[in-house]
């Protein structure tokens, strides 16, 4: 098999998170519109819990890809291993979630089946996390690049199908879920002989599961800040609930341009920083890039996010400029954590990934208890936490 070089791996990358983005924004600006405002609530909490789950669980992908490698001439294949690891956390994960459920979703969400829909959403995704992270490993970024648009596409179009047929909730639950079971099945039909005989482990499995660990602590922290941003405000901001929804639509929807594409290059970075002969130049570079990107989106937003989400949803919510640019900007500098946190996994230290986003964690929880203008205090406290993170990642690089 021909493993493709990483530099070429930007393009289906870009291109299918480009897809993911859009599929995302039809879902996130089209329920609203459709739903009131509490089942618009219930609804950002089903999705916030099922991702905020993904985000934990993306760190396999992370440890996978830093571990897999293409196999030399006269080496034993690790696919088999590879395998039994997939299918057994996916398994665990599905059976802890199905099994707990009762306990904790009846406070999050009234939607009849909610827990078995989060347990095969993320039960499936453990599987795409651990193919995406072997198809990283080896170079194959068209074959990682089809398993998110696939993924997204299938999302947008049973999302669709239950809207339109009202299903309501539990449709959407379910149009949620399914997706991250059928896109890598449906990938790995294609693509599982070719791929399956070229994998190679650069590590134990003993380590490979340590590093999982790891990892997965670490995108747990992640978690938290992103895609479980709506479970934490809704928990810790003391206002009215228009305020609250006002937040919750502008952190959803502003912040994506940044994140979605530094989420999907995660894995690319890793495995540049890990083969690049001047890791610490590339990670100035991209820093650079990001920051000069994340200025002008900034800048951008303010100006024309409040007329366009007016535009859209009248004066149901409260959008403010400055809020727009705070939250924007707030992207840029969990961004940089993500990119600081590449080049730690490219290097092997998994440990000091985990320990970089817990501490923005433990600081947007803290800051967020405090005294709050929501508006304009949350925003500050999304800029700021995520460096606290950056700081701790680059005195381990510079360390090491």
């Amino acid at each position: 098999m021909k493993v493709r070089g990483g530099g070429s791996g930007i393009v289906p990358i870009l291109a299918s998170t480009l897809i993911a983005g859009v599929a995302g924004y039809l879902i996130q600006l089209g329920v609203p519109g459709l739903v009131s405002t509490e089942d618009y609530l219930s609804f950002t909490v089903l999705w916030s819990a099922v991702y905020l789950g993904v985000a934990t669980l993306s760190g396999l992908q992370q440890a996978v890809a830093s571990a897999v490698r293409p196999i030399r001439n006269g080496e034993t294949g690790a696919a088999r291993t590879l395998t039994t690891f997939t299918l057994a956390i996916a398994a665990g994960v599905w059976l802890i979630v199905a099994v707990t459920s009762p306990l904790w979703t009846p406070s999050l969400v009234d939607v009849p089946w909610a827990g078995l829909a989060i347990a095969t959403a993320l039960g499936g995704y453990v599987i795409g996390a651990i193919l995406g992270g072997t198809f990283s490993g080896l170079s194959l970024w068209g074959s990682l690049s089809s398993v998110t648009a696939l993924d997204a596409l299938l999302r947008v179009v049973l999302i669709g199908i239950a809207v339109a047929l009202g299903l309501h909730s539990a449709g959407l639950a379910w149009g949620i879920a399914v997706p991250f079971v059928l896109a890598p099945l449906l990938v790995l039909a294609v693509r599982a002989r070719r791929v399956a005989p070229s994998v190679a482990l650069n590590v134990s499995v003993s380590e490979l599961v340590r590093r999982s660990t790891s990892t997965v602590g670490g995108s747990l922290a992640a978690g938290a800040m992103i895609n479980g941003l709506p479970l934490i405000l809704a928990a810790t901001v003391r206002s009215d609930p228009q305020v609250l929804a006002s937040l919750i639509l502008i952190v959803s929807l502003v912040r994506a341009p940044i994140l979605i594409p530094l989420t999907a290059l995660q894995t690319f970075l890793i495995v540049r920083f890990r083969d690049h002969a001047r890791p610490a130049r590339q990670l100035l570079i991209v820093s650079g890039l990001l920051a000069g990107a994340t200025l002008i989106y900034s800048t951008a937003a303010a100006f024309a996010g409040p007329w366009i989400l007016n535009l859209i949803y009248g004066d149901r919510f409260i959008i403010a400029a400055v809020t727009v640019f705070l939250v924007s900007a707030s992207a840029g500098s969990t961004a940089l954590l993500y990119v600081t946190g590449a080049a730690l996994l490219g290097r092997g230290l998994h440990q000091l990934y985990a320990a970089g986003w817990a501490v923005s964690a433990v600081l947007v929880l803290a800051l967020l208890f405090g005294p709050q203008n929501p508006l304009v205090t949350v925003p500050l406290v999304l800029l700021i936490a995520p460096l606290g993170g950056v700081l701790v990642h680059m005195l381990g690089l510079r360390r090491r």
